[in-house]
């Protein structure tokens, strides 16, 4: 138990560690590839049961729910095949921890308290193009490349309050922090009468946000949630000299839950985020255009208790940054289980996601599995 405790914290700390291949295309633009703060049972049902889940990081008011220690750890893989213009990439992949969480209830108390860790941005991307200049009246051929390594972590405290057996509030703080890697590099094909350019610098990246939530219950049947969250900016820093900053959205959430007999579940969630905000610095600083996004998911779970829950879902989202007007879009169905050991101390969840992205002159398609350990002593 001290052991998983260690790695929890670690990952809290740390945040992920890319080990193979990079993120998302469309994560090149803005301050890339925004992230999920779901746990793998919400995300096999699409996000729809994101605003109820306790060991989601999605609504504060979530936290309430939580009894005894929960501690939960995770991984995720992505294999992705890509086009863009009339370039083709196929086989990538990557490997990350996207989300940790520990929490408990306040013994005597109707509160409950929540650490979790989840993904921001991910800003990882590695594309070269081939080109050619004019120096003195002739043509030259160059190599350019342009890379990218890091992310932006959100580090959420929660608390939520039981303040009615049907009825819970919460509220929670946010710290972003991360740093960017980045590359660029412009190589002669003619190595013998031109030198070739270099520059690295890494951007150390911060902000801060609050969120408030509800959930209610006017019978056991049914539930309805909603929260709220406000970032602010995101502030840039490259050896200790203000690089800019990118103003961050504000979020609306609602959700709807249904249990029309105990072994089956339906939820909904809807949220808006108000990306647009971010548009003026990054036109400023060169960048790419900014959308307000729409993320619907509704997922159906079926068992559960004491059995293997099979679950479903399917989720619709709009993409935040684009290079082009046209902003860019994701489908995704999901499905998942469950297994529970150690007389049910112990429950080892798993997810996959089948996701197609398209806009922006660009087309990707991807399967996503997410595998996570929970463990209440």
């Amino acid at each position: 138990m001290r052991v998983l405790l260690l790695i929890v914290v670690t990952l809290l700390v740390t945040g992920p560690q890319p080990l193979l291949g990079q993120n998302s295309i469309f994560g090149v633009h803005g301050i890339g590839f925004p992230g999920r703060s779901l746990s793998a049972r919400a995300r096999a049902l699409g996000g729809g049961a994101g605003m109820f889940d306790a060991r989601s990081a999605l609504n504060p008011a979530s936290v309430a729910a939580l009894g005894n220690l929960v501690v939960t750890a995770s991984s995720g893989t992505s294999l992705r095949n890509v086009s863009a213009l009339d370039s083709v990439a196929d086989g990538l992949s990557e490997t990350r921890f996207p989300y940790a969480l520990m929490g408990t209830r306040v013994r005597y108390t109707p509160l409950s308290v929540a650490l979790s860790y989840s993904s921001y941005a991910e800003r990882t991307y590695d594309q070269a193009t081939v080109d050619s200049v004019t120096i003195r009246g002739e043509r030259i051929q160059v190599i350019d490349r342009i890379a990218s390594s890091g992310a932006v972590a959100d580090i959420r405290a929660a608390v939520g309050w039981r303040v009615l057996p049907r009825l819970n509030i919460g509220g929670a703080i946010h710290i972003m922090s991360g740093s960017v890697q980045k590359l660029a590099r412009r190589t002669f094909v003619d190595t013998d009468d031109y030198y070739g350019m270099n520059q690295e610098n890494k951007v150390r990246l911060s902000g801060l946000g609050v969120s408030a939530g509800v959930t209610f219950a006017p019978i056991p049947e049914v539930g309805v949630a909603a929260s709220y969250r406000s970032d602010s900016e995101l502030k840039s820093m490259i050896s200790d000299v203000d690089a800019g900053t990118v103003d961050l959205p504000v979020s609306y959430s609602g959700g709807l839950f249904l249990q029309p007999h105990p072994s089956i579940r339906l939820a909904t969630s809807v949220e808006r985020k108000l990306w647009s905000s971010a548009g003026a610095d990054l036109e400023a600083v060169g960048g790419a255009n900014a959308f307000d996004t729409w993320t619907v998911g509704s997922g159906l779970e079926l068992g559960g208790g004491s059995g293997v829950p099979l679950r479903v879902g399917v989720r619709y989202s709009q993409l935040p940054f684009s290079p082009s007007d046209e902003q860019a879009r994701e489908l995704g169905y999901s499905a998942g289980t469950a297994m529970r050991f150690a007389r049910g101390r112990a429950t080892l969840e798993a997810s996959v996601e089948r996701i197609l992205r398209d806009g922006a002159g660009a087309e990707e398609r991807a399967w996503y599995f997410m595998f996570a350990l929970t463990v209440m002593p």
